[in-house]
């Protein structure tokens, strides 16, 4: 389950392991560490940054996407439970089989 979210993260981890390549590159390209400084700093410290942030993202994503399913499958044991309560009552000579009790209403998190 792709979204947006989901998707704008991949795309800040890609950039930012470009961006350590292209510091990576910078360094490499000259012997002043003065210079290799400023492409440590500007490559590699903001690359991390990107790719922490895109992590986050698709974490969230992830996360929301897990706390739907729970939900769903939370519905559906209540149903189960609710089918076995009506099944039990119909045994007890109480309410007639098919008449399901009115569903209790669950505090959204």
């Amino acid at each position: 389950m792709r979204t947006r979210l989901s998707s704008l993260g991949w795309l800040l981890i890609a950039a930012g392991f470009v961006a350590i390549g292209a510091g990576w590159g910078g360094v490499q390209s000259t012997p002043v560490v003065a210079i290799q400084v400023s492409y440590l700093v500007s490559g590699g410290l903001v690359g991390i940054a990107l790719v922490m942030l895109g992590l986050g993202l698709v974490r969230h994503d992830d996360v929301r996407t897990i706390r739907a399913l729970a939900e769903e499958l939370l519905d559906r044991v209540d149903d189960v439970a609710e089918d076995l309560a009506s099944v039990r009552q119909a045994a007890e000579g109480g309410r007639p089989q098919g008449q399901r009790p009115p569903r209790a209403v669950r505090k959204a998190s």
